[in-house]
């Protein structure tokens, strides 16, 4: 299964991020986790987030800069 956020900013993933990591502990036998695609800039706070994911259920984080596209404006 691949599930696939789009967040308008890193504020946004690490509030989700927040909020879902204190269900995922009753789920680590169940789930197998490969890989988590980044793509932008992540913050600390979730690149943290993250780790403590990967901790919890493996795989590995990837993070992919921007190579091209339109700026979001405010």
């Amino acid at each position: 299964m691949t599930v696939i956020h789009v967040h308008p900013d890193s504020r946004s993933l690490e509030q989700l991020m927040a909020l879902i990591a204190p269900v995922l502990s009753p789920f680590r036998d169940l789930l197998q986790l490969r890989a988590i695609d980044v793509y932008g800039s992540p913050s600390e706070a979730v690149l943290s987030q993250l780790r403590a994911k990967t901790q919890l259920l493996g795989g590995t984080i990837n993070v992919h800069s921007r190579v091209a596209g339109v700026e979001p404006t405010a």
